[in-house]
């Protein structure tokens, strides 16, 4: 079922995640997110959540979510299937600290790295945890990408090195990477075969070819040895 509302980037929308690379990309994120998640971490901050694709599955489980976005629509479905703690605001003017997970789940595409991560920083308790979705700049589907004359905006244009090298700047250490995404269709494709090559991609492996693969999933840990 489509939604009424403008705002393309829901579950229930079918030019957003609302068929099969959307199902996939949201299974695939969401495993990763709870694989790390424990029961006692019990607050979560999701920036650039959206309109509560992974906050609802999450207050189902029992965890207390708040989503941040600068999209007023995307809020106002959030708020409509019941994500209370949602809030329409750039994530630098967002105040509450003491999270136990931040969440920023394709959110570079639109944010510098840099900020999200400063931010990130500031608002985790210690110890806490940051899942974060990031593209690889040194894959095949970036320089493919790149030979478009009309390129999506991107903002986190860099390699697995250059993310390993920020997360310890900014005062993380990494727990763990995942690859994934080696799916040869457009963002929105409903292809009848993308279970298959999801498939192949589960039974070879590609999720641990990180050099090479198109996008990455990275579980951190803040540490207290830069600030």
């Amino acid at each position: 079922m489509n939604q009424i509302y403008k705002y393309q980037w829901d579950d229930e929308n079918s030019k957003g995640y609302c068929n099969r690379s959307g199902f996939y990309k949201t299974k695939t994120e969401f495993q990763f997110i709870k694989s790390h998640i424990s029961s006692g971490q019990k607050n979560i901050l999701d920036m650039g959540g959206g309109s509560g694709r992974f906050a609802l599955p999450l207050i189902r489980d029992g965890y207390n979510v708040t989503v941040v976005d600068l999209e007023s629509e995307a809020i106002e479905l959030c708020k409509k299937k019941g994500v209370k703690e949602s809030y329409c605001c750039d994530i630098i003017n967002f105040k509450p600290n003491g999270f136990d997970v931040i969440l920023a789940i394709e959110l570079f595409l639109v944010t510098p790295p840099n900020i999200v991560f400063e931010i990130a920083y500031q608002k985790l308790v210690k110890d806490g945890l940051f899942i974060f979705v990031a593209t690889n700049k040194n894959s095949w589907r970036y320089r493919l990408h790149n030979l478009r004359k009309k390129r999506s905006k991107n903002l986190g244009e860099h390699s697995v090195r250059e993310f390993q090298n920020m997360v310890k700047k900014f005062g993380f250490k990494v727990v763990d990477i995942k690859g994934f995404n080696w799916l040869p269709f457009k963002t929105g494709s409903n292809n009848y075969l993308i279970p298959v090559f999801s498939k192949i991609e589960s039974v070879l492996g590609l999720n641990k070819w990180l050099n090479q693969s198109p996008w990455l999933l990275f579980a951190c840990m803040k540490v207290d040895n830069l600030k």
